[in-house]
């Protein structure tokens, strides 16, 4: 740091106010020792003041000199007034003659601070110390003074004598104020405060009241002259004691009262003026010096006041240019209470308080202070630490240190996350304290004895200490049926817990899902049939995991054994509670079955039967526990007779008016979702479903039946309707096969086989929207040809959906054909129910069932199943069956049965389009295409006559969104020619984006090159 010139001011070598004190600006200021003596006489004697030509004056009262009068002191002379009895001297000093003595007039603005060193002793119960109060004649401005209790007071006036402020702020920190001190009172008019300032001699230290806010304006033209121990003749009171550097000043803004008190108080120290000298040296406010004449004399020597200075790498002194006496420095390390000198040079380190014992031999010796160069000390330099890693739970220490910086340095420690690491600093070691696992960043900051500070930072890793991987009990395997759902709760052994848990199912959303909530965990069959893999893994508290798998199989609901109904001689109800009517000679009925199809009852009556009347429009009807509704009743006459024909209908049929559904569309959706959807706000329900298949198709504003007859035809199976559970079901195939068989002469009456060409092609030609034909896969050819069973040409269009592709439509076609291209069989036969004469079950039989049918003569010999049944309830005998030879229905997969039946037993949903691209050939141009920077061309190689070409630098792409089926693989192939630098292959690679039926998306990306 550059060299600095301390004790260069007058309290630096006497203790004594200099007047060029910074921003004081003094008003007055009497030194005492600048008079001679006071000698008895007159009521007063005129005291000279050092800033002001005009004098103060001391006024005896009575006692004249003996009680006041000059004597020895710190600065040389000072003066003491009452010292005996002050009630009874009752001397002051104030005012004398004209001049700048009484307090400030027409001020407004600004500060004005009054003060003095002063001691005293408590002879009465209110001292005055500085005071504008007791003359009686003119409005006071400030009165400072102390009460024998020792409390300081301080009050303001207004113009109208009123006091604005009244305030005792109790004794300073070092007690009584009786001994030597420094005590004054500063006016703020700018703040409208009052302060009081005090210092103590003895123990160098110093203190400021709080600034009390006057509370109004003072006065700006005080009347009443400025007295010191005395309060004149309007009130007796006096002080009895020491006053010495008696001042008034209007401070600046750049006096700092702080500051001016310090060194007031470290001033006390030097003894320039002190008794022993004040008489010999000469001392001004620029210098000390030396007397005239006289080489000797203790008088000679004096001490400059205390300056608190430090240093560790060494420190000179060196008397101000142009002056020139012997010195040597001294020190205090107990704030003055001791002091021994310092060699020359200073020690290395020092830390504490520095004087200087000056001597001056004579007139042509003098001191104005000293230069002290004192070695610059930079921040602390925090030395580095290296990073630390520590497990979670456990501590560590790490030893600190620091260079430059003054001395002694105290260490601290800040983490950047306390939860990771805590750390702490006791001396120079640093504890760090693990907690949870991860990173933290430690700040360690070094701050010397000035503030100044230096820091480092290092990182701490806490790793895991974990325990053993959890391990989860085994999980059993789930066999569900479809659409029900079974909760297991799930456990792990381990010790790291709490334990969090997820599952994840190979199959989402279809065959089973799966979710957990805590530690159970629900396992849902979806509506197909077949076996998912469960992964189910636990994570402990420390990111350990433990994975098992399971399988879960989900099974179709078995379809329901039939109960075949009684038909035969079984009476038919009619009406239904006390009103019911059993009928039980009808002259005709006919219960008429089919498979997917018709489910009615018809009976005839004369018409003047008993129960006729019972018969009504809507009417309930039962027959073989069977649940009907009357819907037409027709009167006539057969062969004469009047009769009466009713025609019911099962009550499923009232699904028709059950409400109006509204237009949709499925995609690849089950039988079951779209069942639920048409029982919907019916009173309906869903039976067994165990038709497993998915299809996308769309359906019109329909009602709750039409839409169940359209889920059957789209996706197979046989609709059981339960008229009495109310109940719906969809099963794969109903119906039993338990060996009842007819044969002519026994059951069997009446035969009947139809062989039918009417819709017999051996050509069959296909196209779709776009006018694409099969010609470019098949040959050359735009259809498909069998002359298996006639030679003869009979021709028929299938048209596709536009965008179908050639190898679709070639599959198609030919599977059609192959149906198509021989004749249809059927058969009828009339057939006797008689089981209800044997009552065996082996004669029992219904719509759905497989049976077997012998007519030899006929050359029939038939088991097939029964899809339409006419059972005669009168004659059962005369019972009709209807046989086919197609076992099972198999559904459409689009409902577009114009466009897509083949009449093959297998369905068009299972066959493997070819081309799932829309104008892959580029025949069209970029038609359906999306790209980036490619054109169409006309192209020889290939299959078609366009192709895509891509030129240019960067990426080039095209691309197209397709919506196939739910396969689990495809190909993709094309052909491709380049064209560049020998040896050079362009960059090429196939994205593909599926998006699955749940939502989530999946890239594919195929590098070709």
């Amino acid at each position: 740091m550059p060299v600095q010139t301390l004790w260069n001011d007058r309290l630096a070598w006497s203790g004594e106010v200099p007047l060029d004190y910074p921003g004081l600006n003094p008003v007055t200021l009497t030194r005492f020792h600048e008079i001679a003596i006071w000698a008895a006489g007159p009521a007063y004697e005129d005291v000279a003041d050092t800033v002001n030509t005009a004098s103060w004056r001391l006024w005896y009262e009575s006692g004249g000199s003996a009680n006041a009068f000059t004597e020895a002191g710190q600065w040389g002379e000072g003066a003491r007034l009452n010292a005996t009895d002050p009630s009874a001297s009752q001397s002051w000093i104030g005012r004398g003659g004209s001049g700048g003595h009484a307090p400030p007039q027409g001020m407004t603005s600004g500060r004005y601070l009054v003060g003095m060193w002063y001691d005293h002793a408590y002879t009465m119960a209110h001292i005055p110390l500085i005071t504008t109060r007791g003359d009686g004649t003119a409005t006071p401005l400030f009165h400072l003074a102390t009460v024998n209790y020792g409390s300081l007071r301080h009050q303001v006036y207004d113009d109208a004598g009123t006091a604005l402020l009244d305030q005792f702020e109790g004794t300073p920190p070092w007690g009584t104020p009786t001994t030597s001190q420094w005590v004054g009172q500063l006016i703020d008019f700018d703040a409208g405060t009052s302060q009081i300032l005090a210092a103590n001699f003895a123990t160098h230290e110093w203190w400021i009241s709080p600034a009390r806010a006057i509370g109004g304006t003072p006065n700006t033209a005080p009347g009443a002259q400025i007295r010191v121990y005395g309060m004149g003749d309007a009130a007796a009171y006096w002080a009895g004691g020491g006053v010495d550097e008696f001042l008034t000043a209007r401070p600046d803004a750049t006096f700092d009262a702080e500051t001016f008190l310090d060194a007031l108080a470290r001033g006390t120290f030097s003894t320039g003026q002190a008794a022993g000298h004040g008489d010999v040296l000469a001392v001004t406010d620029a210098e000390v010096t030396g007397p005239t004449g006289g080489t000797g004399g203790s008088d000679r020597t004096f001490y400059t006041g205390a300056v608190p200075l430090r240093w560790q790498d060494g420190a000179t002194f060196a008397p101000l240019a142009g002056h020139s006496h012997s010195w040597a420095a001294q020190g205090s390390t107990d704030d003055g209470a001791t002091w021994a000198d310092l060699s020359d040079p200073p020690p290395a380190s020092f830390d504490g308080l520095v004087r200087f014992r000056v001597y001056l031999a004579d007139d042509t010796k003098s001191f104005a202070g000293m230069d002290v160069d004192i070695a610059e000390v930079g921040a602390p330099v925090m030395d580095p630490i290296s990073d630390v890693t520590i497990g979670e739970g456990t501590s560590d220490t790490v030893e600190v240190s620091s260079t430059d910086g003054w001395r002694p340095v105290t260490y601290s420690a800040a983490s950047s996350d306390e939860a990771v690491a805590a750390v702490s600093v006791s001396g120079t070691t640093l504890t760090i304290d693990g907690g949870t696992p991860g990173s933290a960043t430690v700040t360690v900051t070094a701050t010397d004895a000035d503030g100044q500070t230096g820091e480092t930072t290092f990182t701490v890793t806490v790793e895991m200490i974990a325990p053993d991987p959890p391990v989860i009990d085994p999980i059993m395997p789930i066999d569900l049926e479809a659409g029900t759902a079974e909760t297991v709760t799930l456990t792990a052994t381990g010790d790291g817990g709490p334990f969090s848990w997820s599952a994840v199912e190979d199959d989402p959303g279809s065959l089973v899902s799966v979710s957990i909530s805590g530690d159970q965990m629900t396992v849902g069959a979806g509506f197909g049939e077949g076996t998912a893999q469960v992964d189910v893994t636990v994570t402990d508290s420390y990111g350990q995991t433990d994975t098992v798998t399971f399988p879960v199989t989900v099974l179709l609901p078995p379809t329901p054994e039939p109960v075949i109904p009684r038909y035969a001689r079984e009476p038919i109800i009619v009406g239904d509670g006390a009103d019911a009517a059993a009928i039980v000679d009808p002259v005709a009925g006919v219960v008429v079955r089919e498979v997917n199809g018709e489910q009615t009852l018809t009976f005839g009556l004369p018409i003047k039967h008993r129960h006729g009347g019972a018969i009504l429009p809507e009417a309930p009807v039962e027959h073989a526990g069977i649940p009907y509704r009357v819907r037409r009743i027709e009167t006539g006459r057969e062969a004469g007779t009047p009769v009466m024909s009713v025609y019911c209908e099962e009550d499923f049929y009232d699904l028709a008016y059950a409400g109006q559904l509204d237009a949709r569309e499925y995609r690849q959706v089950t039988a079951l979702q779209a069942m639920t959807d048409a029982l919907a706000g019916t009173e309906w329900s869903i039976g067994t479903v165990n038709v497993a298949t998915r299809r996308t198709y769309a359906v019109e504003v329909t009602n709750p039946l039409e839409l169940l007859r359209t889920v059957q035809a789209n996706h197979g199976g046989d609709l059981l309707f339960d008229s009495v559970a109310r109940t719906v079901s969809l099963v794969t195939k109903s119906g039993r096969d338990v060996g009842v068989a007819f044969v002519y002469g026994r059951g069997l009456t009446e035969s009947k086989r139809v062989v039918d060409t009417t819709s017999l092609v051996t050509r069959i030609y296909a196209r779709n929207a776009d006018g694409q034909t099969i010609a470019s896969v098949n040959g050359g050819e735009a259809y498909v040809e069998d002359f298996t069973y006639t030679s003869e040409v009979r021709e028929a269009t299938y048209d596709f959906a536009a965008g179908t592709s050639p190898y679709t439509m070639l599959s198609m076609a030919s599977a059609t054909l192959a149906n198509r291209s021989r004749p249809s069989y059927s058969y009828e036969f009339t057939v006797a129910d008689l089981s209800w004469q044997t009552r065996q079950e082996i004669d029992r039989f219904d719509v759905g069932d497989v049976v077997t049918v012998v007519d030899d003569e006929l050359g029939i010999r038939e088991a097939q199943r029964i899809v339409a049944i006419e059972h005669d309830i009168v004659r059962p005998a005369r019972t009709k069956i209807t046989l086919s030879a197609k076992l099972r229905e198999l559904g459409s997969s689009t409902g577009d049965e114009g466009g897509v039946t083949t009449g093959s037993q297998q369905s068009t949903f299972d066959l493997v389009p070819y081309n799932l691209l829309k104008n892959s050939r580029f025949d069209g141009g970029l038609q359906h295409w999306g790209s980036l920077g490619v054109d169409a061309v006309e192209a020889a190689q290939g299959t078609g006559d366009m192709a895509a070409r891509f030129t240019g630098s960067g990426e080039r792409w095209i691309e197209q969104t397709v919506q196939p089926d739910n396969r689990d693989a495809y190909s993709l192939s094309f052909d491709i020619e380049s064209s560049g630098p020998q040896g050079w292959t362009p960059d090429v690679r196939a994205i593909a984006e599926v998006t699955y039926e749940d939502g989530s998306t999946e890239t594919i990306t195929l590098e070709l090159t």
